[in-house]
């Protein structure tokens, strides 16, 4: 069994998972006890066994398993920020982070979604290229912004994003990044006032990506000339370079906003504290980086 349960153990979790909306009080506490001991283990037996819970049964659950997934987090965040490619780095975190959102709501893996998409933009592509790329994710398969009234913590869930097939801009620009270092297309981000474009270079050219828009890709001369007297301070925005610690950086602070208008006091403060975390290791990054 991939969850690495026992029949018995599976069994029991079975009957456990009966008893989340009890009548009495005394076998919920009992219940969210013994719930607590199996931990992260119990999405994925939800998936596997295709067990039914009703929206209040996952509410409970996601209560009950919240210090599961808040510890994991915790434990595991600092690891993202290793010594490897840009993109890796952002995909490790942005893994996690889904991880955490996911919560007892089994999806896959954010490697095993990207993947897959993966694979299905290879074999249906005439050929792998930047505007192929934004063709397939972002026009093929309308993946879209979401509308800035149902805005919520989701829209930067990657994992949910791939599934829904809607997310804040930044979300649309982290997944055609993260899909085109798979094919070894160098996209980075650019943060763009009022939006989040994706940018590229090409033949000695630099091109945008409005990845909300259908995935619309224009020459950045092209976008400079409508800026008129701001062409200055825009083209400033379009050569800076945005590495994977200032995405993150970004999608916490989106995050926290988001969990603070849900009510989700705890998950806003949470990101807050990764936010913190971050900011003091790339300070440290920075002082080591001048010391040498």
């Amino acid at each position: 069994m991939t969850t690495g349960l026992d029949t018995t153990q599976a069994k029991k979790l079975d009957a456990l998972l009966r008893l989340l909306d009890d009548d009495s009080p005394m076998v919920r506490e009992a219940v969210s006890c013994e719930l607590q001991s199996f931990g992260v283990a119990i999405a994925r037996h939800i998936h596997n066994e295709r067990l039914t819970l009703s929206p209040m049964e996952w509410e409970v659950l996601r209560r009950i398993l919240f210090d599961a997934y808040t510890r994991e987090l915790r434990d595991n965040w600092a690891a993202w920020a290793g010594p490897e490619d840009d993109a890796v780095r952002l995909e490790k975190a942005l893994g996690m982070l889904a991880r955490f959102q996911n919560g007892p709501r089994y999806r896959p893996d954010l490697t095993e979604s990207l993947g897959a998409l993966s694979d299905e933009y290879a074999t249906t592509a005439k050929e792998i290229s930047y505007a192929s790329l934004a063709r397939f994710l972002f026009s093929e398969k309308e993946i879209r912004c979401m509308e800035e009234s149902d805005e919520d913590a989701d829209a930067s869930n990657l994992s949910y994003v791939i599934e829904q097939r809607v997310g804040l801009p930044i979300s649309l620009v982290c997944l055609y990044i993260l899909m085109g270092h798979r094919h070894n297309l160098s996209i980075s981000g650019c943060n763009w006032p009022g939006s989040f474009y994706a940018r590229f270079h090409e033949d000695g050219k630099l091109y945008v990506v409005d990845c909300g828009a259908g995935g619309l890709v224009l020459e950045a001369d092209e976008l400079l000339r409508l800026q008129g007297p701001s062409r200055e301070a825009a083209e400033a925005v379009l050569t800076l370079d945005i590495d994977a610690a200032t995405l993150v950086r970004r999608v916490l602070s989106n995050l926290a906003f988001a969990y603070r208008r849900e009510g989700e006091t705890e998950c806003s403060l949470l990101m807050l504290d990764l936010l913190r975390a971050l900011e003091r290791s790339t300070r440290r990054g920075y002082h080591n980086s001048t010391a040498q």
